[in-house]
């Protein structure tokens, strides 16, 4: 189903599959059903191509289109190296060894540990080959699935390397630059209309600023916390050598207050730094 017609059931547990006299599965309930498109199908065949041949831009290349890592989420050094250790695990394999379950999952945690975001189709593929794969397993422990894919991989490995799939790929290269020559005097134009108005807004995202933002918050927050602290110690200390009225056994008692008002922020800030285990 997922590889030649694209459209799959979605909760293939046994309740929902008959055995019929012939032998044949016949599948019920299809509430739930994926559907895997052409260019899913071949950004999947090229992800375990890029594993074999340890190809590490067009695997990173293959997820942006799946739409697992953003524009920029590619040139993150930290998802490449999670992916070269990735691609190293299975490189040496031959496609029969290669469990396409395990595959999937293993990139899913992956990129999960990278921070990418895993689309609900790329989710609900792995949910129904975990289920087709927990089932196949109770019938025959021995069940390679990597033998029974192995077929359907090579198959799309073959059709990358045809002369036919690199004209097709070309022309989709062609149109794609012919569309953006056709568009791009409207997008400059468009772009030059709001510059002379004063419209045009630029938006720079920084990933990852937000928790340093949000720790120079903190620091600043108790750093004003600390002058306060220590204008109450230096104030209490003045009201003291200056004798003022009402006293409390011979010392000023707005002095006094001062102290003990200092002392009790001093302990709830450092019981904050301690608590937070930055210290």
């Amino acid at each position: 189903m997922i590889f030649e017609d694209g459209f799959y059931h979605a909760d293939p547990h046994p309740g929902n599959i008959l055995v019929s006299r012939e032998g044949e599965l016949i599948f019920l309930d299809f509430g739930m059903a994926g559907y895997v498109e052409p260019v899913l199908q071949e950004n999947l065949a090229n992800l375990l191509i890029a594993t074999q041949r340890n190809d590490i831009d067009l695997l990173i290349e293959s997820l942006s289109d799946i739409g697992v890592i953003g524009d920029a989420g590619g040139e993150s050094p930290s998802l490449r190296l999670n992916l070269e250790e990735f691609i190293n695990r299975y490189y040496s394999l031959s496609t029969k060894f290669i469990d396409p379950t395990a595959f999937l999952n293993d990139l899913i945690g992956v990129m999960a540990k990278s921070g990418g975001r895993i689309p609900m189709n790329i989710m609900l593929l792995s949910k129904t080959l975990l289920i087709r794969d927990e089932n196949s397993r109770r019938l025959d422990p021995e069940h390679n699935f990597g033998e029974l894919v192995e077929p359907y991989v090579e198959k799309m490995v073959e059709e990358h390397d045809k002369i036919s799939y690199m004209l097709k790929e070309t022309q989709k290269t062609a149109m794609d630059i012919a569309h953006l020559l056709k568009v791009f005097p409207r997008k400059a134009n468009h772009i030059l209309t709001r510059l002379e108005k004063g419209t045009f807004r630029l938006e720079v995202e920084h990933p990852g600023m937000e928790a340093v933002i949000e720790e120079l918050d903190i620091a600043s927050n108790r750093l004003s916390f600390s002058m306060i602290i220590s204008a109450l110690i230096v104030g209490s200390s003045l009201i003291i050598q200056t004798g003022m009225s009402p006293h409390l056994l011979g010392v000023p008692l707005l002095g006094i207050f001062g102290f003990f008002l200092a002392g009790f922020l001093g302990l709830g800030l450092l019981f904050s730094i301690l608590r937070s285990g930055k210290w």
